[in-house]
């Protein structure tokens, strides 16, 4: 099993919408694909697993204020049956109890949710080492899939560090604007330094993504590419909004919807990822 992580430190790259894409992409194409949520906004795995909230008031009848708050937060913060990625830093060995089937053939996930934002801290508490949660939980599950997919939050954390450690490949989609250099070289700094710290050898990619047909963007590009050859993947993913915000509302990806250009160049991009696994 390949594990491709997906991040930059820059927001706003298209980080989830790659993520959930390729998945789908590789798993409608025949690979056996696990996608991890490592975001706390749990937006990835909103897309395949829907759970509406019934908001309950009888748990709060009869209650005073303070009461009533604290049945809130234990609510909405409790484990519940939902368990999600943050179990895993408590547990890498629960993994098999946390993978979910999705409506897509040979696609599961591991959700996530907003307690993922207190796990952070809970790393940094811990005793012994902290980067090996996901590596650990991977392993056990490997023989399982063909490729891990970790779509990850733009915030340097542990998480990111947990995530990075478990990669063979980082995937950093970029776009092209004017914080976009100083973004991809933060994110390849802080790519090495992990590799030195801990002895890792992992490969990265870069995909250009939200492309415009403009001047200076195309100079940007041939800027780019003549600095990183083949790690600058030949695929760029142009700027298309309508069919991704379409998707999104209906909790799909483009793969699933109406043929469009940015669907076409996703497959590109699935394509050429594959070529490398």
């Amino acid at each position: 099993m390949k594990t491709i992580t997906i991040y930059n430190i820059k927001g706003g790259t298209g980080k989830t919408t790659t993520a959930k894409t390729v998945a789908t992409g590789m798993a409608m194409g025949g690979k056996r694909v696990l996608l991890i949520d490592l975001d706390p906004q749990g937006n990835t795995g909103k897309s395949f697993i829907f759970q509406p909230d019934p908001m309950d008031l009888s748990v709060y009848e009869n209650k005073p204020q303070q009461e009533k708050t604290e049945c809130f937060i234990t609510n909405y913060l409790s484990q519940k049956n939902d368990k999600t990625i943050c179990d895993i830093f408590h547990d890498p060995n629960s993994i098999k109890e946390i993978i979910r089937s999705t409506d897509i053939e040979r696609l599961d996930i591991i959700p996530s949710n907003l307690r993922l934002s207190l796990i952070d801290t809970k790393i940094r508490l811990s005793d012994g080492r902290q980067e090996n949660y996901i590596a650990k939980a991977l392993r056990l599950v490997k023989s399982q899939y063909d490729v891990c997919i970790i779509d990850c939050s733009p915030v340097k954390s542990l998480l990111t560090v947990n995530a990075i450690y478990a990669s063979d490949i980082i995937l950093i989609p970029i776009t092209i604007d004017d914080d976009s250099k100083q973004g991809l070289a933060m994110t390849l700094r802080e790519v090495k330094a992990l590799e030195e710290l801990y002895e890792l050898d992992i490969d990265f990619r870069i995909v250009i993504n939200m492309k415009q047909r403009t001047r200076i963007q195309d100079e940007t590009v041939r800027y780019l590419r003549a600095i990183f050859n083949e790690k600058l993947l030949n695929t760029v993913l142009r700027y298309q909004s309508n069919p991704i915000t379409l998707a999104a509302l209906k909790r799909k990806t483009v793969l699933n919807m109406k043929e469009s250009g940015i669907a076409s160049d996703y497959r590109c991009l699935i394509s050429e990822m594959e070529a490398f696994l």
